[in-house]
């Protein structure tokens, strides 16, 4: 990149996200009201599992594994904004665009799934072009059958992908949506135990925090800080305080964490038992160039 040229800005106003219902149009001197042109193009859309054998639900045997395709057709584009999902118990899911993991490691279920009520809301959209596909492998938590449907409500568009891209802005057209979770399972022993973990940013893109997600076997402390040692707190915050899950969640002004840095994590339990803990950062992965 030029050094004179300025790097994106990290805004995610999109023409598609809040499209009027109708558009003026002045044709000699007069006025008349027509349909939004892109609108006429366009219809929600849920992008869910491939059908099979009349369904579109996977079962996971106790602690088994599999993956799972969705695929596009070539009738539109898929505007992916939110995501929701049963299941009769926990699981993980990684998840591939077609282009990359949205993921350093599997996510657990709790972190990820929102309802019909309470969406999870993806902090930028996927865009899934004609025949594209998103693959996701899925393992069971359980340690039981495990029945499980995930789908991305969605807008579908009858444009070119092409067309869309022209649309966007250029922070987005180098961006997609990215969970970043601790590099190493992180689990505490014995009750009212202390462990640290790890978040290693990818060399490839800097990273933009916007959302603390977690699931826990147990009540605990969290200490955070950055590759400078620089704490984001004066003190221990508890688990109930901390962030939120797929149905529940909260968001903070976009926090950078460059390509090649480290998150650090400090965990104290405070269940008095052992406790397994889940946590992530939600948020984009920005693959300019530096």
């Amino acid at each position: 990149m030029n050094q004179n040229q300025e790097k994106p800005t990290l805004v995610y106003q999109e023409i598609l996200t809040d499209l009027a219902p109708f558009i003026v149009v002045r044709e000699d001197g007069t006025e008349h009201v027509e349909p939004n042109p892109i609108l006429k193009k366009s219809k929600p859309y849920y992008f869910t599992f491939d059908e099979s054998g009349g369904d579109s639900v996977v079962s996971l045997s106790a602690l088994g594994s599999d993956r799972r395709k969705m695929t596009n057709d070539r009738d539109g584009i898929i505007d992916c904004r939110h995501i929701v999902g049963k299941s009769t118990g926990a699981f993980t899911a990684w998840i591939n665009d077609g282009r990359r993991y949205l993921s350093n490691r599997p996510l657990h279920s709790s972190l990820l799934l929102g309802n019909g009520q309470r969406p999870f809301s993806l902090p930028m959209p996927i865009y899934v072009p004609h025949s594209g596909s998103f693959t996701i492998d899925l393992v069971d938590l359980s340690d039981a059958l495990n029945s499980i449907r995930l789908a991305f409500p969605a807008m579908r568009y009858a444009l070119e992908y092409k067309d869309i891209m022209k649309m966007l802005s250029p922070a987005a057209k180098v961006s997609t949506p990215f969970f970043y979770t601790t590099d190493s399972d992180i689990v505490i022993s014995s009750g009212n135990g202390e462990v640290t973990g790890y978040m290693t940013i990818d060399t490839q893109g800097d990273f933009y925090a916007k959302m603390p997600l977690f699931a826990s076997t147990g009540a605990f402390l969290v200490r955070i800080s950055d590759a400078s040692g620089a704490e984001f707190g004066n003190g221990w915050i508890h688990s109930d305080m901390i962030g939120g899950n797929g149905q529940y969640n909260w968001s903070f002004e976009p926090q950078l964490f460059k390509r090649g840095g480290q998150i650090k994590l400090r965990f104290k339990d405070v269940s008095g038992v052992a406790n397994q803990i889940w946590f992530a950062f939600a948020g984009y992965n920005a693959y300019y160039e530096r």
